[in-house]
């Protein structure tokens, strides 16, 4: 029978790793898939991270009960990145995924409006590259040419935040994503829609926005006012 390995999407200690559940017949789970299951009586949510032809032997398997969404939420590759940063950084994978996706409300999930996902193709990565700029003017430039490819600019500090969005024109406005701690949970939802099916050009976050679901989706992202400390979780 075939077994899918799910991130579960609770706070975990760093150790515990994924878990094992089968697949029954009939369901259709992918990778990027949040599916329901059960863990210890209790009702679990998971991120589909690997699909097996077979499962682990001697072991009988609880199965997966249902899939939230037809549409997988996030691809292999940003499961892949979010794992990677997760282990560098020692904490277990559900942190950052947690961090990465939308609020957790599963009755607004299975309702979520899913575009297909993109094919990620391997690329060699741009250049990193530095901009100086003088002044407030040349900043506001400089992004809003950017920003004709989709570009996510992470600032350290809300204020500056509000201080470009202020100052961008009304068009590139209305096309534009923002992500910070001040969203309520409504507005996170929306806009982690809006910008995992690709409705935005311009992103605008402090720090936790870089954990968002950006391969694949964004082309730039433009690391602002780089030397500042509150870049940092301390």
């Amino acid at each position: 029978m075939r077994s899918a390995s799910l991130i579960p999407l609770v706070r975990l200690p760093r150790t515990t790793g994924d878990f094992s559940y089968s697949i029954p017949e009939g369901l259709n789970v992918r990778v990027g898939h949040i599916v329901s299951a059960t863990f210890r009586n209790r009702p679990l949510l998971g991120l589909v991270r690997e699909i097996s032809d077979n499962g682990p032997a001697g072991i009988t398997l609880k199965p997966i009960t249902a899939i939230i969404n037809p549409e997988p939420f996030v691809s292999a590759e940003q499961i892949a990145l979010w794992h990677a940063v997760a282990t560098r950084y020692g904490v277990h994978a559900s942190v950052v995924c947690r961090m990465g996706l939308l609020p957790l409300k599963k009755t607004k999930l299975a309702k979520a409006e899913l575009h297909s996902l993109s094919i990620i193709e391997p690329t060699k990565p741009k250049q990193v590259v530095g901009h100086w700029h003088q002044n407030t003017t040349e900043w506001v430039e400089f992004i809003t040419r950017i920003a004709e490819e989709k570009t996510a600019v992470i600032v350290p500090e809300q204020w500056q935040l509000n201080q470009l969005r202020a100052r961008l024109a009304p068009e590139l406005l209305a096309k534009t994503i923002i992500w910070d701690s001040q969203l309520g949970e409504k507005d996170q939802f929306t806009n982690w829609l809006r910008l995992r099916n690709g409705d935005f050009q311009l992103l605008l976050g402090t720090r936790s926005a870089i954990f968002l679901p950006l391969l694949g989706v964004v082309k730039n992202v433009v690391l602002d006012f780089e030397a500042d400390a509150n870049h940092k979780h301390w």
